[in-house]
């Protein structure tokens, strides 16, 4: 596992032993208790399973993380359905104000079982996508990427000599015959341009607060709760100076 890691760019890789466990000083980002306390909870630290939390964090009921700054959405985190399987914590938009979800994200009553998380909270997906600045955002970069996927076409074709008329299969021999080393020698310039066309939009888009997001006072609360938590323990470890 550890060579695999490593192979894909994990950003684990660099601090796990040979068999795939974190450092066992590595402590709970929700409640600051120290990750495998006493060797007891393996999955806390194993970088297979490793979520940041402790087993309790993991199993606590709905709390709201982030409030959108556009609209008042919420991104409300749920415990894992099936544990056994995965252990991270499951995201479900909501309202304040939904009737269907009382604001938690799924729909009331919130069954759920090992072979599903329970029914996402609709009204509230289908709010928070028809929003016009939120429409207006994913159209503008529906329509960048298919521009600059259009425009690498037209290179690649005029690149392989391809005439304005021509049949597909005589397209294809004439692309085939111009190589993939010439092929992909047109693609950097092309996505430098792209590149710099979604920066536009995105700025753009962040002008307009579109994906801005802030922690919930409950959560922040909680966060630093447990930052303190944790540095009153390493302080009753630490020598007096």
């Amino acid at each position: 596992m550890t060579s695999n890691l490593a192979r894909f760019g994990h950003p684990l890789a660099g601090v796990m032993d040979r068999n795939g466990m974190l450092p066992p000083d590595w402590w709970c980002t929700g409640c600051g208790r120290q990750l495998n306390e006493g060797g007891r909870r393996p999955a806390e630290l194993y970088a297979g399973t490793f979520t940041g939390l402790c087993t309790g964090c993991m199993g606590k009921g709905p709390w709201v993380t982030e409030i959108s700054v556009l609209d008042g959405a919420r991104r409300v985190s749920w415990p894992p359905h099936c544990p056994s399987w995965r252990r991270d914590r499951e995201v479900h938009i909501a309202y304040e104000d939904c009737g269907t979800c009382a604001g938690l994200g799924l729909e009331t009553p919130a069954y759920r079982s090992w072979s599903g998380g329970g029914q996402y909270c609709r009204p509230c997906i289908s709010r928070y996508s028809s929003h016009a600045l939120r429409v207006w955002d994913l159209r503008w970069r529906h329509i960048i990427r298919e521009t600059a996927e259009d425009a690498f076409q037209r290179a690649w074709d005029d690149a392989a000599g391809v005439p304005r008329r021509c049949s597909a299969r005589r397209r294809q021999a004439l692309r085939e015959a111009l190589g993939p080393q010439a092929r992909d020698a047109l693609k950097p310039p092309l996505r430098e341009r792209h590149a710099r066309i979604l920066a536009l939009h995105k700025g753009h888009a962040a002008r307009l607060r579109i994906n801005a997001w802030e922690p919930s006072p409950k959560a922040q609360a909680a966060w630093n709760a447990a930052v303190e938590r944790r540095a009153r323990a390493l302080g009753a470890e630490l020598p007096e100076l």
